[in-house]
């Protein structure tokens, strides 16, 4: 069975509100909801992660040492679009596809995708996976045991503010010994 979401003409407008909070003891990393996971994203500079606590399928968080300022804008992380269920553990329970955008607080909009893994009883994310700069979501959908994200890139000479128009298909596959995603 194939299970579909078209993500029209994504625009990102407005700031929501939630707030990512920090602990000194390790969060505890399952949910009984996707919209409430606690993701691990790459930093901006890619030298390291960051954790967000999503509230409703959002987080923000005040990162200076981005740009030595703390006035410098927070990083924020939203589900875009809802999550497309698809069981790729085999286990008879629905697993989750999502697709984050994260705005380091300048001009791109970072798109990742993610899957949250179902227990049977809560979620808990996969590894953030990468699909691009200013991407142009298109849908996502669960195929063959594998979750399939389609979107529109640019071409080389495209300018970052143009829209995208060169479709582009990322299969995510799960090692569920690992619970991390890679691409095929």
């Amino acid at each position: 069975m194939e299970k579909r979401l078209f993500f029209a003409g994504v625009i990102l407008t407005g700031m929501l509100t939630g707030v990512a909070t920090a602990s000194a003891e390790p969060p505890d990393t399952t949910s009984a909801s996707v919209e409430d996971l606690i993701v691990t994203i790459p930093t901006l500079s890619g030298q390291g992660v960051d954790t967000f606590a999503l509230s409703d399928g959002f987080a923000q968080k005040q990162n200076p040492s981005q740009s030595g300022d703390p006035t410098y804008p927070p990083t924020t992380v939203r589900i875009v679009g809802g999550p497309v269920p698809g069981d790729v553990e085999g286990d008879g329970d629905p697993d989750e596809a999502l697709l984050l955008v994260v705005n380091y607080g300048g001009t791109g909009s970072f798109y990742s995708a993610v899957i949250a893994i179902n227990d049977g009883d809560s979620y808990q994310a996969s590894n953030a996976l990468s699909l691009g700069d200013r991407i142009q979501p298109e849908s996502i959908e669960f195929r063959d045991g594998q979750f399939v994200y389609n979107y529109l890139v640019h071409t080389p000479d495209q300018g970052a503010s143009d829209i995208p128009t060169v479709p582009k298909t990322t299969l995510i596959n799960l090692d569920t010994a690992t619970g991390t995603i890679s691409t095929s």
